[in-house]
């Protein structure tokens, strides 16, 4: 048996007569009575309010034809006036948009390299490859920075501007510990020569706290000894007396065995 057959009549709240509903929220015997009549903004007639609705127009034709919506525009191509179906719309038809893509400025050659393009391209593409484009961004990118500049990388490790002339040392960004050490030693690193960080902070990079290591990958943390050494410098000149006093003492506490 359906659910409606077990339901009993009920009186309109609108109109006071009896239906039978077809759920036991159901109030109204019919959209007349639940949302009323309008009159449609573009051509006057009379209609029933639908839900999901703004009840302004009585067809989706009538709301888009009516002028209030969005205004008339001229066509680049043709110059027709004519009214856009949404506000991106720039042209009138599909043949005139067409045209406009033919008669755009296109770009003949990679603004990186200068290989031609393809023909019948986007005229936006303005590199050959997705190499290219990133190429003559951090290109861009790097004009914009003075030689000598440094910045801080997400990992937390320092990045110093080099000098950009073909008879530099370096060119480009480059980590700010390895330029430390290498002119330190006089020569470059090479790849299996790993730079750590003694007191464990990735942007201190004095030659004091860098340590040339050798392998495929230096290993996290810090040695204990060279953690003690980091506090023992931070600390003042007071609390530096008194902890040289209770070495002092300590090692004298101490039994060394021959």
């Amino acid at each position: 048996m359906p659910p409606e057959a077990t339901l009993r009549e009920k009186q309109c709240v609108t109109c006071g007569q009896m239906f039978k509903p077809k759920s036991t929220r159901q109030k109204y015997c019919s959209d007349l009575c639940k949302r009323g009549v309008s009159a449609c903004l573009q051509c006057g007639k009379e209609f029933v309010r639908k839900g999901n609705t703004s009840g302004n127009f009585c067809s989706s034709k009538c709301w888009y034809a009516w002028p209030g919506r969005i205004k008339d525009k001229e066509c680049p191509v043709c110059h027709k006036m004519f009214r856009p179906g949404h506000s991106k719309q720039k042209t009138c038809s599909y043949e005139c948009a067409d045209k406009s893509r033919q008669t755009a400025i296109r770009h003949t050659h990679c603004e990186h390299c200068g290989k031609p393009l393809k023909e019948n391209i986007n005229p936006k593409v303005r590199f050959c490859s997705h190499s290219c484009a990133m190429k003559e961004r951090d290109r861009k990118g790097q004009l914009q920075a003075e030689v000598g500049a440094k910045k801080q990388h997400s990992n937390g490790y320092m990045m110093i501007k080099m000098p950009g002339n073909p008879g530099a040392y370096k060119t480009g960004w480059m980590l700010e510990h390895r330029y430390v050490m290498e002119t330190f030693l006089g020569r470059n690193l090479q790849k299996n020569e790993h730079i750590h960080h003694k007191n464990g902070d990735r942007s201190d990079n004095r030659i004091e706290n860098l340590e040339l290591w050798s392998g495929k990958k230096d290993p996290a943390g810090q040695r204990q000894i060279d953690i003690i050494k980091d506090l023992v410098l931070k600390l003042s000149s007071t609390d530096q007396q008194d902890l040289q006093n209770w070495l002092q003492d300590l090692l004298a506490e101490i039994v060394i065995e021959p």
